[in-house]
């Protein structure tokens, strides 16, 4: 299987159409366990998703084999892959027996079983599918996310309180310094990942911009968490 699509990867394509199939199937066997007379309208299309899951599972497997050739291979997420794809076909199994009973005149006794059993299998299929996204997503990520919230190097050199007008030296897209409520910030590296825009930071820079950023961020745990990153001194009386 090729490992490429249009020049990008294939497998995170593929895995991001696993990780909402599985679970979206795996919800409905669940809530339709107990609300049985939704059964007939959607009993098919539960059973139409996790069998689109198993075979995008055992897609998602092949054709991470064919990328780790490239990028290597995070032997967690291929063990948890691994597994989520057995458990995906013995889901979808599941699903059809699940179905194939409440299609029988009596077996009371078989149709509570196939519910007990079809309402494990789907809790087991998401624990499992958030298992294998999240290792995935850690693989790629993890080391991107620790190194964007390492402090600017400017924050090293920096020995006692800043003054504005040292703050007013770096006004530049490719050196910017700013003040936010006393507290004086590098915010070069962050421009360009600014998620409104570089704009928005560019017009912070070289100046105390704290009616600018608390007009749009007052209150934003994430926004103000990001900031503090940043943060290379304290702003001289």
């Amino acid at each position: 299987m090729p490992e490429l699509l249009g020049g990008l990867p294939l497998h995170p394509l593929v895995v991001h159409g696993v990780v909402v199939l599985l679970p979206l199937a795996a919800i409905g066997m669940i809530v339709t366990s107990f609300v049985t007379r939704w059964r007939n309208s959607f009993q098919w299309v539960i059973l139409g998703g996790t069998v689109l899951g198993a075979i995008g599972s055992y897609l998602a497997k092949v054709s991470g084999d064919s990328l780790s050739a490239a990028v290597g291979l995070p032997a967690d997420h291929a063990d948890w892959g691994n597994y989520l794809t057995i458990a995906a076909m013995a889901f979808s199994a599941i699903t059809g027996l699940w179905i194939f009973t409440w299609h029988l005149q009596g077996w009371t006794w078989a149709k509570r079983a196939a519910d007990v059993a079809a309402v494990s299998a789907g809790a087991g299929i998401m624990v499992l599918t958030y298992l294998a996204g999240h290792s995935g997503a850690e693989a790629v990520w993890k080391e991107q996310m620790e190194a964007a919230r390492q402090p600017p190097a400017s924050a090293a050199s920096i020995t006692g309180p800043i003054t504005l007008a040292e703050v007013a030296e770096h006004a530049s897209s490719e050196d910017c310094w700013s003040v936010v409520d006393g507290t004086v910030y590098d915010l070069t590296g962050f421009i360009s990942r600014h998620p409104a825009g570089a704009g928005a930071v560019i017009g912070m820079c070289g100046r105390d911009a704290s009616g600018s950023f608390n007009g749009a961020h007052d209150g934003q745990a994430e926004a103000e968490g990001w900031l503090e990153v940043f943060r290379i001194g304290t702003l001289a009386p």
